[in-house]
């Protein structure tokens, strides 16, 4: 992975195109997150802060399949997460369910029993 500063700034820069170019924001993402979490600290937090800002950008973009895509791909880093990104990771989810169609990421509700009135 590139050097960590390097890596922030770029981050920086994402963010900062996030409104008005996501398509290059998401390209700045991707190509961190496609380097891996790395072995230092540093690494591993530009690594989640990558990971949580394109699921803002999906979020914001409403890209429900995106961010669902994203969570399956990176799961096997979230172990190595704090519980706190984790959680937030996972309310992107949480906060698109009415983003997406019926058939996707729709939340369990458990049937009706009884009479209804």
């Amino acid at each position: 992975m590139a050097p960590s500063s390097t890596t922030a700034q770029r981050i920086e820069e994402a963010r900062a195109l996030a409104k008005k170019d996501a398509s290059k924001a998401e390209t700045i993402y991707k190509d961190i997150l496609s380097k891996g979490p790395g072995s230092t600290e540093a690494s591993s937090r530009d690594y989640e802060s990558a990971l949580v800002g394109l699921g803002e950008l999906y979020r914001d973009e409403k890209k429900p399949n995106e961010i669902a895509e994203l969570i399956k791909t990176s799961r096997d880093s979230f172990s190595s997460f704090a519980k706190a990104k984790t959680a937030k990771l996972g309310k992107l989810v949480g906060s698109n369910t009415s983003l997406a169609s019926p058939n996707e990421l729709t939340p369990y509700s458990p049937p009706v029993t009884g009479p209804v009135q």
